[in-house]
Parts: C-alpha cells; sequence; structure tokens
C-alpha cells in the first residue's frame, strides 16, 4: 500500500486474509488408527488441552485427514507412530467431553 507521505518509498504489504487452515503431527501408540490412516473422507479427531494446573483446559475438534503415516514400532497388534494430519474445515474450542469418542483400546 503506497504511502502519501513517501511515494517514492518501498511500500509495506497489506495482507488480506482469503482462507485459514490448520494442521499437526501427533505421535503416540494405537490399535485402531488404520481406518483413519486410510480414509478417503475427513475423520473426526478431538485433542485434548489438559494443563496441569486445569486453568484453560478444554478441547480442540475438528476434521482431519491423514496424509502421512510412519509406525515407528509394533507390539501384539499396538503400533507406536507418528503421522502428519491436515484440517478439513473449521476447528473449534470448547470443553472436554466423552461424548462422541470411539471406546478406548483395552491395553
Amino acid at each position: 500500500m503506497a504511502d502519501c507521505d513517501d511515494p517514492t518509498g518501498i511500500p509495506d504489504r497489506k495482507s488480506v486474509l482469503t482462507s485459514r487452515s490448520w494442521g499437526g503431527r501427533i505421535a503416540g501408540q494405537a490399535d485402531e488408527f488404520r481406518a483413519d490412516a486410510t480414509s478417503d473422507e475427513a475423520v473426526p479427531y478431538r485433542f485434548r488441552i489438559d494443563p496441569k494446573d486445569g486453568v484453560g483446559a478444554g478441547a480442540w475438534s475438528g476434521r482431519v485427514f491423514v496424509e502421512n503415516f510412519e509406525i515407528t514400532k509394533a507390539n501384539n497388534g499396538t503400533v507406536n507412530f507418528t503421522s502428519q494430519f491436515r484440517g478439513d474445515g473449521p476447528l473449534a474450542w470448547g470443553p472436554w467431553t466423552c461424548a462422541g469418542l470411539r471406546p478406548a483400546a483395552p491395553w
């Protein structure tokens, strides 16, 4: 955007927000991840934020596509892994609840 007080100066860039995106990288241990890693549809995920003092606890929720998946160790059907994911649609913040979550695997 040109500066009227200094018309020959180098202008400052002005960005216009046209979209938002989100994604991330996770690592962990799972035995029910195969369907998510191979899905052609975005899969709902909830990322729990649980500070030690409880202040600011909640969860980010949204749908993701798994972009890559690397098994780092396998043991009796349970794997350690790293994965890169890409968000599909909005990322919403809210309180942590167990509603809508898949049952936990019996470790």
